[in-house]
């Protein structure tokens, strides 16, 4: 959602993905420094218009270095030409989110860019990265306020005008009750030996010590350290063999020896979980926010087409 978006970890290097709504306008990163080939366009020539703004060629191209390396010139010539007009978009796309920031008077206060430099910066060796990146820690820290200021204009044109009903999510949950259903899971321990004369030797000391400490001793499970507590798990997630026997037994239950392909095995069940189905107050805050995102997602791209209208936005396809 919109509202649980965070800037972009700014330290790491930019890969190549598919734009995903709202949220991909925060990957584009614009540096000053670049170099222009033989035979490419000048680099003050407009890429693109928006209204009174253009992105020049030498932007783009930045930005295309920062956003894969190399400018894709190893893909495909398809995705290629996709990634470039994907990119071209997001550009456009900050560009006219952060005029509207400055028409409503939105800003970042120094103390904003401050937390999120300390929440991003916390190895001193990570400054190297920033200074190939960005040249300086000035303009890494500018990035930053500038994707902050995008949060927060998307935030108050968008998500600030999303409201979801209790009756909305309500029939959410009627039509998609299915995915709610919660399959039966047993929470069981296990005893592993290579042999069955140590399988039988751990069912004698069974007799007189707590199943856990037996585990510990005798196991040769990487599970023995707890206890040989395999922790709780439905059908389909643990060996058919293991299954088999765990599923049968009521909480407390020690099987006899089960010999598998992985050894020789006895299994204690701690507790069982019924299959059920998760009742609408246990899910209706994770419906009321899925709903919400997916509102959030429609309010922004309508919002953002709305600008680009408004803008005239024109773009030189030839030159990507």
């Amino acid at each position: 959602m919109i509202t649980g978006t965070q800037p972009e970890n700014v330290l790491s290097p930019a890969r190549p993905r598919r734009p995903a709504g709202v949220f991909a306008l925060l990957t584009v990163f614009l540096i000053l420094s670049g170099c222009e080939k033989k035979g490419e366009s000048p680099p003050d020539k407009p890429v693109a218009t928006v209204g009174r703004d253009i992105i020049t060629y030498g932007e783009f191209k930045n930005a295309l270095a920062l956003f894969v390396p190399g400018g894709g010139e190893g893909m495909p010539q398809n995705e290629r030409t996709e990634l470039r007009k994907n990119l071209i978009n997001r550009m456009i796309e900050e560009k006219l989110v952060l005029d509207e920031a400055g028409r409503r008077g939105i800003t970042v206060s120094s103390d904003e860019v401050s937390r999120e430099v300390k929440a991003l910066w916390r190895d001193p060796a990570d400054e190297r990265s920033i200074l190939e990146r960005y040249g300086t820690t000035d303009k890494w820290k500018e990035e930053i306020r500038k994707k902050l200021l995008i949060k927060k204009t998307v935030e108050a044109a968008v998500r600030s005008a999303v409201r979801v009903t209790e009756k909305e999510a309500m029939g959410y949950y009627d039509k998609n009750r299915s995915r709610y259903e919660m399959p039966g899971e047993v929470r069981a321990r296990m005893i592993m030996t290579e042999t069955e004369e140590k399988a039988k030797e751990a069912e004698r000391l069974l007799l007189r010590e707590r199943f856990e400490d037996v585990a510990r001793k005798m196991s040769a499970g990487p599970e023995a350290a707890t206890g040989g507590d395999l922790g709780f798990f439905g059908r389909g997630e643990m060996p058919p063999e293991f299954e088999d026997v765990v599923f049968k037994l009521t909480a407390g239950r020690i099987s006899p020896i089960v010999k598998t392909p992985y050894g020789y095995h006895i299994f204690r069940v701690e507790g069982v979980k019924k299959a059920r189905t998760l009742r609408f107050k246990e899910v209706k805050g994770e419906i009321m926010d899925r709903l919400a995102g997916e509102k959030s997602e429609e309010g922004y791209r309508d919002w953002i087409l709305s600008l680009k209208k408004n803008a005239g936005v024109k773009v030189d396809e030839a030159m990507l």
